[in-house]
Order: structure tokens, then C-alpha cells, then sequence
């Protein structure tokens, strides 16, 4: 898996010069990183490839727990109905109270392998505003510094010949953890051009 790790290292050499950006504008990313997880109840999308990579980092016991709150977040998801909807809005996923079944103790299980959707949350203001309808406190770089990293993150994910469609994290890992099967965008070959 080492190009999805030379992925999230382009992603995070790229989130700090967004960071360094933002607070030119006065607008310091006030995100306290490791250690903060009001993100972390947000659905989070994510490649097949790095599931794969993050599942690496746990040890057998922690697989066990990971798949006992992976069943109960299916559950939870499932009543919501919000599996039956194409990338659910986030304020309906946060409804549920439910965190992400790597989330232990407040802390993330694989925080040096979590993909790039988690690597790109950024915020300007207080934790509490991430979990309430002031989601504009997030992603704080103007229209053309988003453009410019979505690009970048698409280039990163071509040179190194990942795949780059994203799936919803749960059901990623319920093919993975329990041996079902649901069709994933990223389980398919599709080849994207990005045009400069």
C-alpha cells in the first residue's frame, strides 16, 4: 500500500499549505487535530485501496472491536434508511449520533493511515459549530484554492493508479470485516482524464 501512503503524504503537504493560506486571509484553521473528533460522526467516503491500508495498521483484537461497532453503526445506518441514499447530507447522518467504528476512547484507531476525506476536514471556528448547521465554519479556502486541491488529490490518486471513486467507509468495511458484498463505486475500473 505504499502509494496510498504517498497519497495522504501529497494531501497533507497540500493541507498545510491550504492551512498556511487561510490564516494569511485571517482565517487560522483552528482544528486541533489528533485528538479532536467532532468529525468523526460525519459519513466519511473513502476508496477500497485505503480501507485496505487503514485495516493493516489494526491487530487482531482491534479487527474485533472495529466489527462489533462496525455491525451496530449498520444497524443504526440501515433504520435511517440513509444506505438507500447517494451520499446522504451530513446534517441527517449527524442526526445519528453515531461515531465511526475506528473511533475508540475519542481517539482514531488508524489516525496515521485515515484517508483523505478525514485528512481534509478543516475547520476556522470552535468544535461545537462542526456538529450544528454552521458546517460554513469548514473547508474555509475560497472557490479556487477547492478547485485547485480537488485537482491535486485526483492527480495524486492517478499517478500512483488508484482507483479514485469513493465509497461510504461502512459499507466499505461490511465487505471487508463481514464478508458481505455490496457493489462499490470503487470496486470498478474506470479511467478518469483531468484536463489542466
Amino acid at each position: 500500500m505504499k502509494a496510498i501512503a504517498e497519497l495522504h503524504q501529497k494531501v497533507d503537504a497540500i493541507n498545510t499549505i491550504l492551512a498556511e493560506e487561510s490564516a494569511k486571509h485571517g482565517l487560522p484553521i483552528t482544528c486541533q487535530g489528533k485528538g479532536c473528533c467532532t468529525c468523526c460522526y460525519e459519513p466519511v467516503y473513502c476508496s477500497s485501496d485505503e480501507v485496505h491500508h487503514l485495516l493493516e495498521e489494526l491487530t487482531p483484537d482491534q479487527r474485533a472491536a472495529v466489527t462489533e461497532r462496525l455491525k451496530l453503526a449498520l444497524e443504526k445506518v440501515n433504520t435511517f434508511g440513509l444506505f438507500e441514499v447517494d451520499m446522504p447530507p451530513v446534517m441527517d447522518w449527524l442526526a445519528m449520533g453515531l461515531p465511526c467504528p475506528l473511533l475508540e476512547g475519542g481517539m482514531c484507531m488508524v489516525y496515521k493511515r485515515r484517508p483523505v476525506s478525514c485528512r481534509m476536514h478543516m475547520a476556522v471556528g470552535p468544535a461545537v459549530w462542526c456538529a450544528t448547521k454552521r458546517l460554513d465554519q469548514k473547508y474555509p479556502q475560497t472557490h479556487e484554492a477547492s478547485v485547485a486541491i480537488g485537482r491535486e488529490v485526483v492527480k495524486a490518486h492517478l499517478e500512483l493508479g488508484n482507483v479514485i471513486l469513493n465509497d461510504n467507509l461502512l459499507a466499505l468495511l461490511e465487505n471487508e470485516l463481514l464478508g458481505e458484498y455490496h457493489p462499490t463505486g470503487s470496486s470498478e475500473q474506470i479511467k478518469i482524464e483531468v484536463v489542466d
